[in-house]
């Protein structure tokens, strides 16, 4: 709602308009209604409801006292234009950016608090308007057919409280995003910006340029008809031809000497600039009615001649000479004036105040000049040929009363002493013009550690510097010259002396007449005129520093504010005293009070009477009265009087104006100069553009032309990049490779094994933040964990109190606590869990029931100023990735990968059954009973490690003597493989296995042979040596057998009709072995009925080829199971659904069968039997049959993953040898000899 009120204040008739806008609890203005345009005489607004009076502007902005915390915005300036702002997009954005615009200031008026709400009052001046419309170019010829439209956009700041929270906010998208206002004030807002205004041509006034001689004398008008606006420049644009000018037969030239006399459109006072030299230009005109510019121009110098002085009739007869001769100059003025005795010639003859000139010009013609009414002779003379002869002739009529409309000279009266005015003078400095530089650069100055226009991270400091002039300064000076006319009263006695009409006889004898006396006072008022002269400061605009701001978002608060350093700012001082009362400037003469007492005189007469004198006193009162004294304004400059207020008589002292020089310095580099401004760690990357200003402070108020502060721009202002590095070099330490079975290892991977010991899985990781990072100054290579400013901040975000170094990885993992070993205090963390592991090196192991296979890690190091979301997107700026370091600025995560391959194990390969009854039947089985001792751990313990033969433990062979870690189980070598004879444990002639005789064999595996297809292919190679175990020859074996329903007299091991020869068993054949509890365990594992589970039969080997498949396989990883459940981290894993089941499977025990054939027969490797046999036939007594030696049977174990593929390798020669991973035949140590 606006309200409107009229009233008389601050400028004597001017009148005021008070705009009253109500502000809600954030400076809201409500909408507007009903309004029309109100219309003045030198401006029209368009905004509705404001009203312009006179040349001052005022509006009062009202809002709520209540609540101080309340977000506000107030108008600090404006912007003019004589284009409309795009209000859709940013005033800096697209085609906003070419529209050009000037600043309009506002004053702060003050204002009050009444009844709960704040009343401020502001304004702005017609002068500061109009001049403001002329710097955008608009002139009076804009406005000589009319008017000119332009537009208003309001600059904001927005505050809380006494704080100023956002500055210079232009533009109104600029400013809805400034802070959160109301829906209500963001309605409103649009209606404040492209406000109409026009300005009417009753802003032009008329020029007028006259040509003057050097006695101010008006030669010739060269302009009257130029039209101008306040604060353009203006050009009369004087022609050559125009600098010589001719008048009364003179020729002028002129000067290079001008001034210019103005009235004040305000005041209507009239002010005079003199001594300007050469171009006339002004290129601001002043704030005026009418301006007028006199030109000096001065007559050339002509050679003399003569002049005569004639009197004739009307008819041309000539009377007499009155001159002859008399020599003259062009140019120069002549007078002459008749004395009484020749105004009437011959008595009948009577001057009739008329009179002409003739003369010779330069080029011997004649010329006449017209006629001329005056009583007198004045004349400029003109141009005549020299020593020629000009004429007056003054002429005489017969009629006495010709010339009688002449008004004669009036009585020159009393002879007076001589007034002299002294000249007026002025004394002006145009007012400095203003330099400012700024400059945003890193610490430390001179030595920077960043190039902020190429990169400056957060955490570092940033110093700004301007440079700028160092004072300001202008003046007008104004010698005030002129007349008081003071009336003085000027008094005399007159003491009149006389003798008493007394007749004679009336008297006694010797007695003589009265003497009468009497004293008469005569008082005249007479009007003296005193000159005067003193000097009066019209104007003294100095101003100094007062601060200088500083805007880049980078800043703290986007900006700094810099005040002068007074160590290193000097600049002159100053001292001054104003008075604009005559009353202080002119002391009348005492006389003009006191008056004059003339001496007084005695008149004696006779016996009459006297009569008084009629006397003048004008004369005495000229002479007597003394002279005004006078005194100036005063200053004192830089210590140096330049105006002195010391008192004399008529004339005051000329000033000295040598003191006061034009600025031309730039501030001291330290006198506007902060250092250590730190960019706060979260600010965002980017390229951000800076802006700032410099405010001057006015150190002479009450007689400065301008307001009390000033701003000008600072241009110049560099760019500062923000830029925060990160590199992330992830450092992964592990030494699993003795664990690898793998047949095709990933060679670049990290590798884990999985195993019940964390040893076997487990990798340190510690992210490096050390590197080469950029080509920037400041970049390089470096540990970017620290800032150079200052080491203990960090580059890098944090979390939990560290560093956001972080990994994450596709498989569940434990955490090593306090790297102690101690699996009870670790951490169980998901996978695809970001795990913070700030500069530290962490240790990690992983569960049992990670699937095997090549997983790729991430790691990432994340900027501190990673928060929240992408400028103007949805889109976080931990998306805004780039690998191992950051040097695009638009990312703030450096990131890095690392691939683990992660496998199982194969170990553990056991003899636990030959079936060479009964000759080793009670070594593995339980008296009479089908079940194995070894089922049975706790009734029969292990005596491999145990001397001697006891029928209650149990035995069994394995591999070596180590366990699949490499340590020492305390197995006696006795019960490792290979057996022979004495590897029984009573018989010691007894071991070596004869064909045909079933051997049953168990071995471990871990990881993912869990799974449907998995399944461990053994493959058989064999060997012949002697009786003395001596002479290896690699064989081929052929043996006799029945199968397919009937006699099968020569098969080669391995050939086609081998191959089907596949042997056949049943999960749970008691025969087999394969303990209860773990049938029953797996079967639960595998959600199998038991019943169904035991009775699978399933192929298991041919005598070439050994496939242990799922159906002889069981799960145990009952004690893994258990010790992860008495694990504190147990909570976590149950919550992520691992159940028992998962992890007991994750072991898993493989059982199998082999024999050879009762009836086989050996041959070396590759010899063809089968050709000789289908030329000769075989009898088997052939001498190619290997005969009197034993058959060593070689197994090359292996696993294959569920798609067939091979997997681990028992022996694994080739990486064993080449890369040194894991050969489980040399790490269960088995012997290399037997006896």
């Amino acid at each position: 709602m606006y309200f409107f009120l009229n009233e008389r204040n601050l400028l004597k008739n001017t009148s005021i308009l008070l705009f009253f806008c109500f502000f809600a609890s954030i400076l809201n203005l409500l909408p507007i209604r009903n309004a029309k345009a109100a219309v003045n005489d030198w401006v029209i607004t368009g905004e509705n409801g404001k009203k312009v009076e006179g040349n001052i502007i005022t509006w009062t902005g009202i809002h709520s006292a209540a609540d101080e915390n309340a977000i506000r915005y107030r108008t600090i300036s404006y912007y003019m234009s004589r284009e409309r702002f795009e209000l859709k997009t940013k005033f800096t954005n697209g085609s906003n950016t070419s529209i050009k615009k000037q600043k309009v200031n506002i004053e702060n008026l003050g204002g009050y608090d009444l009844d709960g709400l704040k009343f401020r009052n502001y304004a702005m001046t017609r002068k500061d308007f109009i001049k403001t419309a002329a710097k955008l170019g608009i002139t009076a010829n804009d406005l000589i057919n009319g008017s000119v439209t332009i537009y208003l956009n309001p600059v904001y700041e927005s505050y809380q409280g006494e704080k100023t929270r956002k500055s210079n906010i232009f533009g109104l998208q600029e400013m809805l995003a400034a802070e959160y206002w109301s829906e209500a004030t963001q309605k409103l807002l649009e209606d404040l910006y492209n406000v109409e205004y026009t300005i009417t041509a009753s802003n032009i006034y008329n020029v007028n340029v006259i040509a003057v001689d050097k006695d101010k004398n008006e030669i010739k008008t060269l302009r009257s008809k130029d039209k101008v606006m306040y604060g353009q420049s203006y050009d009369p644009k004087i022609t050559n031809e125009e600098k010589t000018i001719r008048s009364s037969g003179v020729e002028f030239q002129y000067t290079d000497q001008w001034s210019y006399t103005y009235e004040d459109r305000v005041s209507e006072k009239k002010n005079t600039i003199s001594n300007l030299s050469s171009r006339v230009y002004l290129s601001e005109v002043p704030d005026a009615n009418k301006l007028t510019i006199y030109m000096i121009y001065d007559s050339e110098k002509y050679p003399p001649y003569y002049v005569d002085i004639i009197a004739e009739t009307e008819d041309g007869e000539k009377l007499t000479t009155f001159e002859k001769g008399k020599k003259v100059e062009g140019g120069s003025p002549f007078e002459y004036s008749l004395k009484d005795n020749q105004k009437t010639l011959k008595d009948k003859y009577y001057y009739a105040n008329k009179w002409y000139l003739t003369y010779t010009n330069k080029n011997g013609k004649k010329k006449t000049e017209d006629k001329k009414n005056s009583e007198k002779i004045y004349q400029v003379m003109p141009e005549a040929m020299a020593e020629s002869t000009a004429i007056f002739h003054m002429i005489y009529s017969l009629d006495p009363d010709a010339g009688d409309d002449i008004t004669p000279p009036e009585d020159p009266g009393p002879e007076l002493p001589e007034i002299t005015v002294p000249k007026p003078d002025y004394k002006s400095m145009p007012f400095t013009k203003v330099s400012a530089t700024g400059s945003i650069r890193a610490d430390d100055r001179g030595s920077e550690k960043f190039v902020a226009t190429l990169g400056v991270p957060t955490t570092e400091s940033l110093y700004g510097e301007v440079r700028a002039t160092d004072y300001l300064i202008g003046y007008n000076l104004v010698k005030k010259v002129g007349l008081k006319q003071y009336p003085i009263k000027v008094r005399k006695d007159y003491i009149l002396v006389w003798t008493a009409a007394t007749p004679e006889d009336e008297l006694a004898e010797g007695e003589e007449p009265e003497q009468m006396t009497e004293t008469v006072t005569i008082e005249q008022t007479i009007t003296v005129p005193r000159a005067y002269g003193y000097w009066e400061i019209e104007d003294l605009d100095y101003y100094t520093i007062n601060a200088a701001t500083l805007s880049n978002y980078a800043l703290p608060n986007d900006s700094i504010t810099l005040s002068p350093n007074l160590s290193y700012y000097d600049v002159p001082s100053i001292r001054y005293y104003h008075s604009s009362s005559e009353n202080y400037h002119i002391i009348p003469p005492k006389e003009a009070s006191s008056g004059i007492k003339l001496p007084a005189q005695t008149i004696t007469g006779g016996r009459d009477k006297p009569v008084l004198p009629q006397e003048d006193f004008t004369k005495q009162a000229y002479t007597m009265t003394g002279n005004i004294k006078v005194k100036s304004d005063h200053i004192i400059y830089d210590g140096v009087t330049v105006m002195n207020d010391s008192i004399v008589e008529t004339e005051a002292p000329d000033i000295n104006i040598s003191p006061i020089k034009q600025c031309d310095t730039l501030t001291n580099e330290n006198v506007l100069y902060k250092s250590g401004q730190i960019i706060e760690a979260t600010k965002e990357n980017g390229d951000f553009g800076s802006t700032g200003s410099i405010r001057y402070r006015c150190l002479t108020s009450d007689v400065s032309s301008k307001s009390n502060t000033l701003s000008y721009p600072i241009s110049g202002i560099n760019n500062v990049i923000i830029h925060t590095p990160v590199l992330c070099d992830p450092i992964i330490e592990s030494d699993n490779n003795k664990y690898v079975q793998l047949i095709n290892p990933n060679k670049s991977a990290v590798q884990l094994v999985l195993d019940q010991q964390p040893a076997l899985s487990d990798f340190t990781v510690r992210i490096s933040n050390t590197g080469l990072h950029s080509y920037m100054q400041g970049y390089f290579t470096r540990d970017f964990s620290k800032s150079l400013r200052d080491p203990s901040r960090s580059y890098i975000s944090g979390k939990n109190e560290l560093l956001r170094n972080e990994v994450k990885f596709p498989f569940d993992v434990y955490i090593d606590i306090g790297m102690d070993g101690k699996a009870e205090n670790d951490e169980y963390i998901k996978s695809d869990t970001w795990i913070t592991i700030g500069k530290s090196t962490a240790r990690f192991y992983l569960p049992m029931w990670v699937e095997e296979g090549t997983y790729t890690a991430e790691f990432r190091t994340v900027a501190v100023n990673c928060i929240g979301t992408v400028n103007g997107m949805d889109l976080s700026k931990l998306r805004m990735t780039e690998e191992e370091k950051n040097t695009d600025r638009k990312n703030y995560v450096a990131t890095n990968t690392a691939q683990f391959e992660v496998s199982g194990r194969i170990y553990g390969l056991t003899i636990y059954d030959l079936t060479d009854y009964p000759i080793w039947e009670e070594v593995f089985r339980i008296p009479n009973s089908s079940e194995f001792k070894k089922s049975y751990p706790d009734k029969y313990p292990n005596g491999t490690n145990k001397p001697g033969y006891n029928k209650g433990y149990y035995y069994d062979y394995a591999l070596g003597t180590n366990d699949q870690y490499e340590k020492d189980t305390g197995r006696n070598v006795k019960y490792t493989f290979p057996l022979v004879n004495g590897s029984h444990p009573f018989y010691k002639n007894t071991g070596i296995l004869k064909t045909g005789y079933m051997v049953r064999f168990s071995l471990e595996t871990t990881g993912s042979m869990y799974s449907n297809g998995a399944m461990i292919s053994i493959q058989p190679s064999f060997y012949f040596v002697d009786k003395k175990g001596k002479n290896r020859t690699a064989v081929d074996l052929y043996y006799s057998e029945s199968f397919h329903g009937k006699h099968q007299p020569l098969v080669k091991v391995g050939s086609k009709l081998d191959l089907t020869n596949v042997k056949s068993i049943r999960t749970g054949d008691i025969d087999h072995g394969i303990p209860e509890n773990e049938l029953r365990q797996t079967a639960f594992v595998r959600e199998e009925g038991y019943g169904d589970f035991i009775w699978n039969t399933k192929e298991m080997f041919t005598f070439s080829h050994i496939r242990l498949t799922d159906a002889f396989r069981t799960f145990i990883g009952n004690e893994y199971a258990k010790s992860v459940r008495k694990l504190h981290s147990y909570e976590k894993v149950a919550e992520d659904n691992i159940t028992e089941a998962d992890m007991i499977k994750r072991t898993q025990r493989w059982y199998g069968a082999y024999y050879l054939p009762n009836q086989v027969y050996a041959v070396k490797k590759d010899y063809n039997v089968m050709e000789y046999s289908g030329k000769y036939g075989v009898d088997f007594s052939e001498d190619f049959w290997l005969r009197d030696g034993y058959i060593i049977v070689n197994l090359r174990i292996e696993t294959l993953d569920q798609y067939g593929e091979r997997h681990l390798s028992y022996i694994n020669p080739v990486n064993y040898q080449e890369n040194g991973y894991c050969s489980m035949w040399i790490m269960e140590d088995p012997p290399l000899s037997k006896t």
